[in-house]
């Protein structure tokens, strides 16, 4: 885009160069030179847009990246955590089969509330954590403008509710450093919103764009009529300056026979 301007900012100079020599031999320029100026702003505007544009689009990129990267982090950690849950679970059963071969009822019936109410929801909570996080991470892998333009509220209220998911089996995580390190990756995949507002500003950026190409197709029908017009004048002007143009090379020829036959008689 910056390549583009450079080139349009050539062209305008061209332009004006020929519109100054068309002012010296007496041609109303005024139409033209005003549609040129708007021509030239609307295109430096537009230029600006783009360069703002690709901007956030990098922007975009990058933070997404980010996100996605702390979902599969966090993802990765809550099956870490359902795994060793699922470990314990197991030696919880296998004690619960040896204390009912060993007819300890009592015993046996609270391991089993153990095992239900603690290993097994432990685990259900793991899971939860982990899935929740590999769906925002898809969610956010799959954003794209055309969705932001039709959906915007819609995401936002399925991205913020999966993360309200994540904070909240982010608190049940048993082992401190686990539950320190989900809480670290967790403000990164918080910055969802701060994405979702960079396509939003994406988006007006294009609607904007959009606007812009229409005006400029206005903009340049009415330069090509001005230039038509121009044009029609300058070969008006030319075919009155050819026909003074014969009658002197009329005058000049007759003058020259006049001069022959003088010299003749002389």
């Amino acid at each position: 885009w910056q390549a583009q301007g450079r080139m349009l900012t050539a062209q305008s100079l061209k332009i004006n160069a020929l519109l100054q020599a068309l002012r010296e031999q007496g041609f109303d320029t005024t139409a033209i030179e005003q549609q040129e100026q708007e021509i030239s702003r609307s295109l430096r505007q537009q230029g600006e847009l783009v360069g703002q544009r690709l901007q956030l689009r990098q922007q975009q990129q990058q933070l997404s990246q980010q996100i996605v990267a702390a979902a599969d982090e966090i993802a990765r950690l809550a099956q870490g955590q359902a795994n060793n849950a699922a470990t314990s679970a197991g030696a919880t059963q296998a004690g619960i089969y040896d204390l009912i071969e060993q007819d300890q009822r009592q015993a046996a019936e609270s391991a089993l509330d153990r095992l239900i109410d603690i290993d097994l929801e432990y685990v259900n909570q793991m899971n939860e954590l982990r899935l929740s996080a590999l769906r925002v991470q898809q969610m956010v892998m799959n954003l794209g403008l055309e969705q932001i333009q039709k959906n915007a509220p819609m995401l936002e209220k399925q991205l913020n509710n999966a993360v309200k998911i994540l904070q909240r089996r982010q608190i049940r995580i048993e082992d401190p450093g686990v539950r320190a390190q989900v809480a670290t990756t967790l403000t990164t995949v918080s910055q969802y919103s701060d994405l979702l507002a960079l396509y939003q500003q994406d988006s007006e950026i294009s609607n904007h764009l959009q606007t812009l190409a229409q005006n400029n197709i206005a903009q340049f029908a009415q330069f090509s009529s001005e230039v038509s017009q121009l044009v029609d004048t300058i070969e008006l002007r030319n075919q009155h300056g050819l026909a003074h143009l014969e009658k002197a090379s009329a005058r000049g020829q007759y003058s020259l026979l006049l001069l022959g036959m003088v010299s003749l008689c002389a």
